[in-house]
């Protein structure tokens, strides 16, 4: 596996892997745009075979020790490979490097093997958001420290 962060030229895969993945609150090719472009976040791409398998999107808050994981998404073909806990260590690091030791995220309640992958690498829930999706369901907020 290889990784890399976003370039223009991978708004049309990272759209594909987004429509793919979820049906709601999707991010929309001009926010893929910003996240490339602005500097207070990491859009990275993961790579099997130097194809686009996956990305994950970190976003910072300045003066912030903590990274918020936005989005994280893998191709279906690529579903079953470990790229979603490999591409997870890789966001690891790249927090770390920007001295960020505390990562958090939300994930919807109906989505049973993002939850399990989270718990397996040492994300533990903190809470709960209510009706916090675009569908009206929950979201649990998992956390962990680097």
């Amino acid at each position: 596996m290889q990784y890399r962060k976003a370039k223009i030229e991978d708004i049309k895969r990272l759209l594909d892997i987004e429509n793919l993945n979820f049906n709601y609150d999707q991010i929309r090719r001009r926010n893929f745009h910003y996240f490339i472009q602005q500097g207070h976040c990491d859009l990275i791409m993961q790579l099997k075979n130097n194809i686009i398998s996956a990305y994950g999107l970190l976003l910072y808050r300045k003066g912030s020790l903590k990274a918020r994981l936005y989005s994280l998404a893998v191709h279906p073909d690529f579903h079953g490979q470990g790229c979603g806990e490999k591409l997870m260590r890789q966001l690891e690091q790249v927090a770390l490097q920007h001295q960020r030791h505390l990562i958090s995220l939300e994930v919807k309640v109906s989505n049973s093997n993002a939850i399990r992958l989270y718990q397996k690498i040492g994300y533990v829930q903190f809470t709960i958001k209510l009706a916090y999706y675009a569908d009206g369901q929950d979201a649990l907020c998992f956390e962990k420290k680097l």
